[in-house]
This record gives structure tokens, C-alpha cells and sequence, in this order.
């Protein structure tokens, strides 16, 4: 039986059941969320019984900024959160990830890639790469598209506690190697090339590249996309392998995710200084997989797909945090529908259709992109009714900005409604450096056009401005599990901070506080009009 009851519900009345806590209004619940951090953090853990050799005894040991010190003691990795799903899933003959490209999209095709071979591959890939020599705390560095096999790296990466770090196969050479050289590699795993907006990009050359400019190399693992019969043994050098990733993850060893500190690094992704190179960020697996569950199963309103049916798709290269925050439904068990390819086809005479294509005909329930994306939707004004069934489809979300008055009012007139009411259309606003989003959504919310439903649980978000200025420069002033762990390079660090400007708008007639965001939403009286 498909569960419908919202998931911010079920956990409030979890709260209820097993804290004694009643909230009368979101922003009750918010308050409460952003004053007592060790209560609050210590529900989300519990609530999704995350796992460890050694249970905490506190969630918030240290509230410095920078410096918290979140659930000492206590173990676990991002992979093992994962794969506490395949079984069910696999019972319930529930895929982990389905998956096109360009070329699938033309053939009306989807990969499908199972919980138990999402798991062998990993294990097999983890295997290997601990033959090369892969230990803890070691860099993996990955020049891949968004596909299942670059999902299956990074999670072999996180089962032996290595440090992955992604960039897109659409980034030139020089934007690679500012990031992946601060952080010394020991491993490059690249593609030989990709399809993108109908043709061909070989990235061989590239590749050779990344390696001329990465000494720290020792391995380099080739996945052949363009060419099948492509030779890995150019990429050899004296006291430097190469192999095929194909074979790597065609094994079935005896394998499981080690337990991690907490805090172990997890990932480093790049953020824009105030002056030179982009800042290598390191996150850590706890925060992560906390910060993760939280956003995406309370906020986004996503289940385990065995509970709830739920496909999760957001448009995304592997060169954004948005990328992170898709991988991270597989946290919560939901299965992933990834697109690697132009969303409308090409730049010369693009079709506004595609995507839509794969998401009904991959029956995908959440569906995100940029606000840009949805704007040429709008602006291309196709008639969604008559592409494909969408009556799988019950949110639409948007990353950065909320979407513009229009642009809500043509998705819900094209859209199916769910349930009777138009469309949940939801946004999140957030940062590199957190991993996370500061303001967001809830389908138990009133939609309001241009507007962000509402500040994130655990997210002490607020304004600094002037007495006379409803509008200010947002700011975090409490500790969030997500924050960075620290910085993987020795010069001075200093990341930009959000800075963005925006207005809280109270809603207290349903107990909420929304947020706007002035610089991408106009003020006409239409963005106050609710559904």
C-alpha cells in the first residue's frame, strides 16, 4: 500500500508519540528546531534510525562556529545508510537508479540498475580501488557525467572512507585542474567522452591533460562512453596504471562499507573565494547523511520508494550541489531517475519536450530543475497534456529562486492536479559551502507565486539590515551538522558567505514564515495570490 500522508506529518507525530512534543504551527516547530540544536538534531537521528557501533550519548558536544562538534564517539558511512534499503527494495522488484542519455531518449529506452547490483557494482569498484591502494582519507577524483556508473564510483569511494571529489565533463582543462590539483589525487576516474545537445565530445585529450597536470596520479580508471573499443593502455606511464572500468565493477567479492568517524570526510566540492582558486570544501558522511534526510524526506517530501512509490529526478550535472542533493535520495531509499544530456535536445533548435518525456515515461513523482529551465518551458509554451502521461508527477521543484508568478500559474494550468488541488511547486535556496538548502518547502504549506514556503528545519536563518529596510543579507547563526568539516588546502580558505538579499514574509494566519528573495522575484500584488 502506497503511503500519502506527508512526511513532515508522520514526523510530527512521531514527536508527539515518542518526545511528548506538540507543535501548533510550523514555525513552532522551526522555533524549536534552531533553539534546542541537541534535542532537535537528536529526533532527526533517531527518527531515521541511523545506525552505530556506538550510540550517541549527545548530538551537540561543542556549538563553536566554525568548530561544532556533533555526535562524538558515534560511527557510520553514507554508503551503509544506502544500502539498508536493497533488500526491501529488491524484494519489492524496486529499482535503485533508471537512467537515459541522449542516445536512450531517441530510443525511448531506460537503464535500469537494481539495489543488489547497485550494491555489487559498489563493492566490487570499492575492492578494486583498495587493490590500487586506496585507503582512508586518500582523494578520488572523477571527470564523469551524470550516470549510474559515477554514482556506483562515488560510493565505492565513501565504503572505504576515500574522499571523492566530481567535475563535469563539459569543464575545460584549466577549470578541472584548479580544483583537483589542491587536492592531490591519488586516482582519476574519467570518461573517454560525452553526447551532449546531439553530438559527439571526445574528452580524450582532455584527460591526457588532467593527467600532465596531476603528478599525484597513480591510477587512472577509463570508462568508455563514445567509444566501447576504446584502449585504456595510452593512459600508462612509469608508476602510473590504467584500467577499464568495466571490468572493475563486474565483480561479486565479499564487501562491506567500513564505520567512519562522524565527521570523516565524505566529499570535497569547490566554492568561489573572495580571490583566486575555487576553495576545495570538505564535507563530512554524518553531516551529510542528517542534512540530507532531513531536506529531502521532510522538506521534499520524499519516501522510501517501496512505502511511497516515490521516483526523485533533478536535472543536474556532477559540476553542482545539486547533483549531491539527487544522489542523496538513495539515503532514504528512493529511487533515482538520472538524465545525462541537453534538456531540450540541442541549442540550435531545441525541444522543450524532452525532459518532460523522460520524467513521464519514467513515471518520476518529484521533478526539479532551475528556474532557467522552467522559464523556457514557459517561454517555448508546448502543451505538457500532450507529450506523455504526467499523472505520476505530484511536486515540481526549483533550485536558487522560487519560480516567477507566470511561470507557477502555467504549470499549474498545464500540470494534473494531485489530489484535486494544483501542483505542490516547491524551491530551495541554499549554499555550497553548507551542502544544504537555508530556505524551502513543504507540501503541507500554502503556495504563495514568488515566494519560498518557508525556513528549513535546523536552519537558524535570519536577516541584518537597517531599521528602516525590510529586506537584508541572510545569515546562519547557529551550527548546522552540514557546515564544513575544514578546508583541503593550506592557503587561506575564506569562502563567500550566502550574502544573498531577501525579506521574511509572516503568514500568521497558518502559522509560517515564507521568504522572498528580491533580486529574482518582482513585487506585483500577483506574487502575494495563494492556491
Amino acid at each position: 500500500m502506497v503511503l500519502t500522508e506527508p512526511q513532515i506529518t508522520r514526523y510530527r507525530h512521531w514527536l508527539t508519540r515518542n518526545r511528548q512534543r506538540t507543535f501548533d504551527t510550523y514555525d513552532a516547530l522551526w522555533q524549536w528546531s534552531v533553539t534546542d540544536l541537541d534535542g532537535f538534531w537528536q529526533s532527526v537521528w533517531d527518527y531515521f534510525e541511523i545506525e552505530s557501533p556506538t550510540p550517541p550519548t549527545q548530538a551537540l558536544a561543542d556549538a563553536r562556529m566554525p568548530g561544532a562538534v556533533w555526535f562524538p564517539g558515534t560511527q557510520l558511512n553514507y554508503a551503509r545508510q544506502v544500502f539498508r534499503h536493497a533488500d526491501a527494495a529488491h524484494g519489492a522488484d524496486i529499482p535503485a537508479i533508471l537512467f537515459r542519455n541522449e542516445m536512450l531518449q531517441d530510443a525511448g529506452r531506460t537503464l535500469s540498475l537494481s539495489w543488489s547490483e547497485l550494491r555489487r557494482e559498489v563493492a566490487s569498484l570499492a575492492v578494486a580501488l583498495r587493490g590500487m591502494g586506496v585507503q582512508r582519507n586518500d582523494r578520488v577524483a572523477a571527470y564523469l557525467p551524470n550516470a549510474p556508473q559515477t554514482v556506483v564510483a562515488f560510493l565505492a569511494c565513501a565504503s572505504l572512507g576515500a574522499v571523492w571529489s566530481v567535475c563535469s565533463p563539459d569543464m575545460g582543462a584549466q577549470a578541472v585542474l584548479d580544483r583537483f590539483r589542491q587536492i592531490e589525487p591519488k586516482v582519476l576516474i574519467a570518461c573517454d567522452g560525452t553526447t551532449y545537445g546531439g553530438r559527439d565530445h571526445d574528452r580524450l585529450p582532455l584527460v591526457h591533460a588532467l593527467l600532465d597536470g596531476l603528478p599525484s596520479v597513480g591510477h587512472v580508471v577509463l570508462w568508455p562512453c563514445l567509444d566501447k573499443d576504446a584502449e585504456v593502455d595510452e593512459f600508462a606511464r612509469p608508476g602510473r596504471r590504467a584500467y577499464d572500468l568495466r571490468p572493475l565493477l563486474a565483480g561479486n567479492p565479499e564487501f562491506e562499507p567500513e564505520w567512519l568517524p562522524f565527521d570523516h570526510p565524505l566529499w570535497i566540492v569547490y566554492a568561489s573565494g573572495t580571490t583566486g582558486l575555487p576553495k576545495p570544501i570538505v564535507h563530512g558522511h554524518g553531516g551529510i547523511v542528517l542534512e540530507s534526510l532531513k531536506l529531502n524526506t521532510l522538506h521534499n517530501n520524499l519516501g522510501a520508494t517501496v512505502d511511497t512509490g516515490d521516483r526523485f529526478h533533478w536535472y543536474a550535472s556532477t559540476g553542482g550541489m545539486v547533483w549531491n542533493l539527487q544522489v542523496g535520495g538513495l539515503l532514504g531509499g528512493t529511487t533515482l531517475c538520472l538524465f545525462d544530456g541537453h534538456p531540450a535536445g540541442s541549442t540550435e533548435s531545441p525541444d522543450w519536450t524532452r525532459l518532460w518525456q523522460f520524467v513521464g515515461e519514467t513515471g518520476v513523482t518529484f521533478f526539479g530543475a532551475s528556474a532557467a529551465f522552467h522559464t523556457g518551458v514557459l517561454q517555448a509554451n508546448i502543451d505538457l497534456r500532450r507529450i506523455t502521461d504526467l499523472s505520476a508527477l505530484r511536486a515540481i521543484g526549483s533550485a536558487g529562486s522560487p519560480l516567477s508568478p507566470a511561470c507557477c500559474d502555467w504549470l499549474w494550468e498545464h500540470l494534473p492536479p494531485v489530489n484535486g488541488l494544483p501542483i505542490w511547486i516547491t524551491a530551495i535556496v541554499g549554499s555550497t559551502a553548507m551542502a544544504s538548502a537555508f530556505v524551502g518547502g513543504l507540501p503541507t504549506l500554502p503556495n504563495v507565486r514568488g515566494e519560498v514556503q518557508c525556513r528549513c528545519l535546523g536552519a537558524a536563518i535570519d536577516i541584518r539590515s537597517t531599521p528602516d529596510d525590510s529586506e537584508g543579507t541572510l545569515v546562519c547563526t547557529q551550527p548546522m551538522p552540514s557546515m564544513p568539516s575544514g578546508f583541503w588546502c593550506a592557503s587561506d580558505c575564506a569562502v563567500r558567505t550566502p550574502g544573498g538579499r531577501l525579506r521574511l514574509v509572516p503568514h500568521p494566519a497558518h502559522g509560517y514564515t515564507g521568504v522572498v528573495l528580491p533580486d529574482h522575484t518582482n513585487t506585483q500584488a500577483a506574487n502575494t495570490a495563494t492556491v
